[in-house]
C-alpha cells in the first residue's frame, strides 16, 4: 500500500529597488532568512538609506528572518538621501546625508567686520 503524504507550502515574494531578492514556495513552519543592503549607492553624491519592511510587521533592520505561516508579499522599502557639504572662507565647512525633501539647516559662525581707523592730527 502507497500513503501520499502532503505538506503545506505557501507563496512568497521579497522584493526591493534592486529587483525581486526572493520569489517561491516555502514549507509551513520553515524559515527564511534574507538580507538587504542597508546603503545602495546611486551616485557619488546620492545613495539609498534601507528604511523598513513593507508588507510584514515587527521585522526590523536589514536583515530578515521569517518562520513562514501564510502567503507574504514583502517589500525591503528605501529613503532616497543626498550628499550635502558645505565650505566656507571664514571657517564653517561640514558635510551629512539628508532625507530626500527634507530641510537642511546651514548656520554660519559670527564674524567682526575690520573697522577703519582714521588718524587725524
Amino acid at each position: 500500500m502507497v500513503t501520499a503524504v502532503y505538506g503545506v507550502e505557501h507563496f512568497v515574494e521579497v522584493s526591493g529597488p534592486q529587483g525581486v531578492m526572493f520569489s517561491g514556495w516555502v514549507g509551513e513552519g520553515e524559515e527564511l532568512g534574507l538580507a538587504t543592503p542597508e546603503y545602495i549607492q546611486l551616485v557619488q553624491d546620492t545613495r539609498l538609506r534601507f528604511a523598513g519592511w513593507r508588507g510584514i510587521e515587527g521585522a526590523q533592520g536589514p536583515e530578515l528572518r521569517l518562520v513562514i505561516s501564510d502567503p507574504l508579499c514583502v517589500e525591503a522599502v528605501y529613503v532616497r538621501q543626498h550628499l550635502l557639504s558645505v565650505s566656507s572662507p571664514v571657517g564653517a565647512a561640514g558635510a551629512g546625508w539628508y532625507n530626500e525633501g527634507s530641510r537642511a539647516v546651514v548656520a554660519l559662525p559670527r564674524t567682526r567686520r575690520p573697522t577703519s581707523s582714521s588718524g587725524g592730527g
